[in-house]
């Protein structure tokens, strides 16, 4: 019986979907929670209205692709038995989070690890409102209503396959996305009329941090977890980038070229830690507010970095780690063998590691709000 309520609610939700396009749904409607509701008191009289039902959906579903109503039902079309709740606003349109901010829409493209929700929760805090997803060119995960620990470990279950150009549509103005998308011909196109933010950051830092999210449970295993298991942090970050450096690496550079293209608003991760100094990490987001269509007053800048620096987000991994802690020689021959140091260069990082710093001894290299 409880399977048979658990059809009748999804049945439900197809005809909440269609009721926009034909009134006698709103009927349909009203009847199927009523029989909804007798499923869980066991009324036999459920197989036939289940029956019912699907023969008027058949048949609405039919009449839309032929009539007038068609028209406001194809928009719609793309997002049929995904497995993810979207919102209709008033003017049914399809929505990730129904609520609006301040601001355009916009999209937060970073390299991984290098503080994605870091300026997500400044963003917020700045009126902006998060979708709660992770884009992707072939699908988003969707981390809405997931507690921390589940964000983490449990992402994989997250997955939903719908395609990029489908999934911007459900970002309005007031409200960002987050992603590490790729620059390429079809990503640009696709967002165009979106703010676009880009966040770097130094990629050994990025690297160091990447392979720290790793060490959870549940992430970097595809490969093999035994990397996990040496207790020596720079002999297990020298086997974390044998195993994961060439991917990594490779996927970095293909997000990389974003920087330069005259389309994004730069976010430097280490401005925005504070590593240039105060004055600078204030101008950089009252940038971000300006290019995200945000009046970027003084105090709600400062509101927004008091709140958001050090916060608590999916990958907050409570404090920055210093570089000497994870990296070394042979770390460090590995990143140049892989094109770690050509990467930096594009980013903007033109300093090679200092030999102190390789043999372990050295500067602060950021990490706080890794991805």
């Amino acid at each position: 019986m409880l399977r048979k309520a658990q059809t009748l609610t999804q049945l439900l939700r197809q005809l909440h979907r269609l009721k926009s396009i034909d009134e006698d749904a709103k009927a349909l409607v009203h009847g199927l929670d009523i029989l909804t509701n007798q499923a869980h008191q066991g009324f036999s009289r459920v197989e036939q209205g289940m029956d019912e039902l699907r023969t008027r959906i058949a048949s609405l579903e039919s009449a839309a692709a032929t009539s007038g109503g068609g028209q406001q039902f194809s928009p719609l079309r793309p997002f049929f038995g995904l497995p993810a709740p979207l919102y209709l606003d008033d003017a049914g349109n399809a929505a990730f989070q129904i609520r609006r901010g301040a601001g355009r829409r916009t999209m937060v493209v970073s390299v991984p690890k290098s503080g994605t929700y870091l300026v997500g929760a400044l963003l917020e805090q700045l009126g902006s409102v998060p979708t709660g997803v992770h884009l992707g060119e072939t699908g988003f995960t969707d981390y809405r209503n997931r507690s921390k620990r589940e964000m983490v470990e449990e992402s994989a279950s997250m997955q939903v396959f719908l395609p990029l150009a489908s999934a911007l549509e459900l970002v309005h103005d007031g409200q960002f996305s987050v992603g590490h998308l790729r620059y390429e011909d079809d990503n640009v196109a696709l967002l165009t009329g979106f703010r676009k933010l880009f966040t770097y950051r130094e990629v050994r830092a990025s690297l160091v941090s990447y392979m720290r999210f790793f060490m959870n449970r549940g992430r970097g295993e595809d490969l093999g977890a035994d990397w996990k298991q040496i207790a020596e942090p720079r002999a297990r970050m020298a086997a974390f980038l044998e195993l994961y450096g060439p991917r990594v690496i490779a996927y970095m550079g293909s997000v990389a070229p974003w920087r330069t293209s005259g389309q994004v608003c730069p976010v430097r991760y280490e401005t925005l830690m504070g590593d240039d100094g105060e004055e600078a990490r204030f101008a950089l987001v009252q940038k971000i507010a300006t290019a995200v269509g945000i009046e970027p007053e003084p105090a709600l800048v400062e509101q927004a970095l008091s709140r958001a620096i050090g916060a608590e987000t999916k990958t907050w991994s409570g404090a920055r780690s210093r570089l000497e802690e994870f990296w070394d020689g042979h770390c460090e021959a590995i990143y140049e063998r892989l094109g770690g140091e050509e990467l930096n260069t594009l980013l903007g990082y033109q300093e090679s590691l200092p030999s102190d710093e390789m043999a372990g001894g050295g500067a602060d290299a950021a990490e706080a709000h890794p991805t």
